[in-house]
């Protein structure tokens, strides 16, 4: 009963806009209830918004100490990271759920994203391959196998990948525009 009025209280508080006040409550909750692994990891994505990312990285290690088997949970927090690029941390934690799930497309195209943020472009083109290999019919990961290309300088790659987004979805605006810049370029 007490972890609902505290649960309580922190939503209350989050509306009002008061943080510091909105994390407390959801602290004395855990106090409550501390093996509750998504009152932890809504205290660490508070934490990460208001920047204090060594608390907010403690609840998010707590909450998978809690759950350690939890892929979807570590992918939600993978997300937190990947928001406010942490791009490191989320491709760690992307990583872990790929060796447990390695059909997941998600993750796969997830951590094409974070390398590439990291302009780790190589690394991003290997995960975005993964991802096709496993879904050959999804045209947004030719797409995003395309931007890596493009930004790892490999442009007849990319007018590759770019085509074949477009072989499936002709109407695809985006991969239809990226070949059109490509072509004005030359």
């Amino acid at each position: 009963k007490f972890t609902k009025a505290y649960d309580g209280l922190a939503d209350v508080y989050a509306k009002k806009g008061d943080t510091g006040k909105s994390i407390q409550a959801m602290q004395d909750a855990i106090g409550q209830s501390p093996r509750n692994a998504s009152r932890q990891i809504a205290l660490g994505k508070v934490l990460l918004e208001k920047g204090m990312v060594k608390e907010a990285t403690a609840a998010f290690d707590s909450a998978v100490k809690t759950e350690p088997t939890n892929m979807v949970m570590r992918s939600e927090i993978a997300e937190s990271f990947l928001a406010k690029d942490m791009d490191e941390e989320a491709t760690t934690l992307f990583h872990s759920v790929s060796r447990a799930d390695p059909k997941d497309v998600h993750v796969y195209n997830r951590l094409g994203i974070a390398y590439r943020k990291q302009g780790k472009f190589q690394e991003a083109i290997e995960e975005y391959k993964k991802a096709s290999a496993v879904d050959p019919g999804d045209e947004n990961l030719y797409y995003n196998l395309g931007r890596a290309y493009m930004e790892a300088k490999k442009v007849d790659e990319a007018i590759a990948q770019f085509n074949k987004a477009l072989e499936i979805d002709p109407d695809f605006k985006e991969a239809r525009e990226a070949l059109d810049k490509i072509r004005n370029r030359k």
